[in-house]
């Protein structure tokens, strides 16, 4: 009985014994079966760092597209900003200009007598008739003569002609810095769009390259037994 039950174990110890080895040898055949193990890994590296790299450009591109947007709502700000000063503009050129019909003999009376004065000043008065001359130089004195009677009235006038002239200078200057404004916004906008599409071009560029890998992890795969152990491995 006691021989009988070492027979059995050994038998038992045999079979497995034999399990093993056919197993080894099973696994052996298989790896060696498998040759692009070594490559495939490799590419399925390079696939790896190709759709990190793809994620990364993505991310830029998207943070170009926003600074485009912020970018386009800046200058439609601001075009609106130049818009409203050409409004002013015209406004107080209207205001300046309903002013001044107002007093049209102030004005007539300042007139002749800046042209009297230009015309002595520039020694011009020989040059011309010398009946034109002296109606000027007339015309002069009479305006001359209604201011002293309408002192107020020519000094506002006067006053507010300065006044509008400095706030015209300032609406102008304000209108030039803003189109320049717009004018880099337009520049700094095509930059970007150029930039992004530079950025589109290279995410096409990786997404080929990615689709490429990918078809090439596909023609490295095992086939047969040993596409089933690289699937468990």
């Amino acid at each position: 009985m006691k021989q009988f039950n070492n027979t059995i174990k050994m038998k038992t110890y045999i079979t497995k014994t034999c399990m093993v080895i056919c197993l080894l040898i099973m696994l052996l055949f298989i790896t060696s079966c498998d040759k692009n193990r070594q490559i495939r890994q490799e590419t399925e590296r390079q696939l790896t760092e190709q759709k990190s790299e793809l994620y990364s450009l993505k991310n830029e591109f998207d943070e170009l597209d926003t600074e485009i947007s912020n970018k386009k709502d800046e200058l439609v700000t601001q075009k609106n900003i130049t818009d409203d000063l050409m409004q002013e503009k015209v406004s107080k050129e209207k205001e300046r200009d309903d002013y001044l019909s107002n007093h049209k003999k102030v004005m007539i009376a300042l007139e002749s007598v800046i042209t009297a004065r230009e015309i002595a000043e520039d020694g011009t008065e020989n040059d011309i008739d010398e009946a034109y001359s002296e109606a000027i130089s007339q015309s002069g004195v009479l305006g001359i003569g209604y201011c002293l009677v309408n002192e107020e009235e020519c000094a506002e006038v006067i006053e507010k002609i300065g006044y509008y002239g400095t706030a015209m200078e300032e609406i102008e200057n304000n209108i030039k810095n803003s189109e320049k404004k717009v004018l880099t916004l337009e520049t700094e906008i095509e930059d970007l769009l150029d930039k992004q599409r530079e950025k589109q071009q290279e995410i096409d560029n990786i997404e080929e390259k990615i689709n490429n890998t990918k078809e090439e992890i596909g023609e490295l795969q095992p086939t047969g037994l040993a596409r089933i152990f690289a699937s468990l491995t």
